[in-house]
């Protein structure tokens, strides 16, 4: 799963892969404008220098509008299982650390 963040738009890639998760901005370290569009819109509490902070509820919401996978919430939550087990999931906060990568292509069309 891809969560592409521009300074315009939010959206999830690939939501049926759930073996995989990153963020991808234009750049890295993202543009201040990109974090506070992040932010601002609920699904992520911070935005680091190489990670953000996301949401688990917020994304599963987000992911699962396109997801096409029969078992998808099943899978879910068997990624975020497997996030606790590495210390990416905070259940305090509901929190993912997700790692930030520089997008390849733009895809914003």
């Amino acid at each position: 799963m891809i969560i592409e963040i521009t300074e315009k738009i939010i959206r999830v890639r690939e939501p049926d892969d759930l073996k995989r998760l990153r963020a991808e901005f234009s750049a890295v370290p993202p543009s201040a404008a990109a974090a506070n569009v992040l932010v601002t819109s609920g699904l992520a509490s911070a935005v680091e220098a190489d990670h953000i902070l996301v949401f688990s509820s917020a994304l599963r919401d987000l992911a699962g509008q396109s997801a096409t996978t029969q078992d998808w919430s099943d899978s879910y939550r068997k990624m975020i299982d497997y996030a606790a087990g590495r210390g990416w999931y905070d259940s305090a906060s509901d929190t993912i650390r997700v790692h930030i990568e520089v997008a390849a292509t733009d895809h914003s069309e």
